[in-house]
C-alpha cells in the first residue's frame, strides 16, 4: 500500500538557464572575453573502482575527478588580438625559439591564470560564479581567410584551456 502522507515539492525557483546569459572573464585576455561567443561548462567524472565477486562485477566510487577541458569560442577582431593574445601565451609557455619567451611569459603575466565563468539569471544579474584555477591554453584554432566570401562573414575561433579545478560560489544567499 502507497503512502498517502508524502509530500511532493517543486524547486524553489522555477527559472530556466538561458545560453545567452553568461560573461567568461581571463584576467590576461580582455579582448578574448569581450569577443567571448561561446562557453562549454566542462564536464566532470569520477574515477571508479571495480569490484569481482563470483555472483557479479560492482562498482564503487574512485578517489579522483577529472575534469574536461573549457571550450570557448570567440569573435577574432581586426587586429586580431583575440586570437593572439593565446597565440602569445602558448609560444611564451612552450618556447619554440628560445628560453627567455618562458621567463617574459613567468615574469610579465604569469604562467597560469584563473578564469570566471559568471552565471547571469533572466534579468542579467549575477547569480552564480565558477572559478577555473590555473588555466593554461592547449589548443588554438586556424583562422581561415578567403577571397571568395562576399565580405560580411566574421572569423570566430575556438580556444581549449586546461586548469586544475574548478570552484562554484552561488552569488547570492537565498540560492543554493
Amino acid at each position: 500500500m502507497a503512502n498517502s502522507n508524502r509530500t511532493y515539492s517543486q524547486p524553489a525557483n522555477l527559472s530556466l538557464a538561458q545560453t545567452t546569459k553568461f560573461m567568461l572573464n581571463f584576467a590576461r585576455l580582455p579582448d578574448t572575453n569581450y569577443f567571448c561567443q561561446t562557453v562549454t561548462m566542462p564536464g566532470v567524472n569520477m574515477s571508479e573502482v571495480v569490484t569481482e565477486t563470483p555472483f557479479s562485477t560492482v562498482y564503487r566510487h574512485g578517489d579522483k575527478l577529472q575534469y574536461d577541458p573549457l571550450v570557448i569560442t570567440f569573435v577574432v577582431d581586426e587586429w586580431l588580438r583575440s586570437w593572439k593574445n593565446i597565440h602569445d601565451w602558448m609560444r611564451g609557455l612552450t618556447k619554440p625559439t628560445k628560453f627567455q619567451e618562458y621567463e617574459k611569459l613567468k615574469l610579465e603575466f604569469g604562467i597560469y591564470s584563473d578564469a570566471m565563468l559568471t552565471i547571469l539569471n533572466g534579468v542579467n544579474v549575477p547569480i552564480a560564479r565558477v572559478t577555473f584555477k590555473n588555466c593554461f591554453p592547449t589548443n588554438l584554432a586556424s583562422l581561415q581567410f578567403s577571397a571568395t566570401d562576399d565580405g560580411g562573414q566574421i572569423i570566430v575561433a575556438d580556444a581549449t584551456f586546461r586548469y586544475d579545478y574548478f570552484d562554484f560560489l552561488p552569488l547570492h544567499g537565498d540560492r543554493p
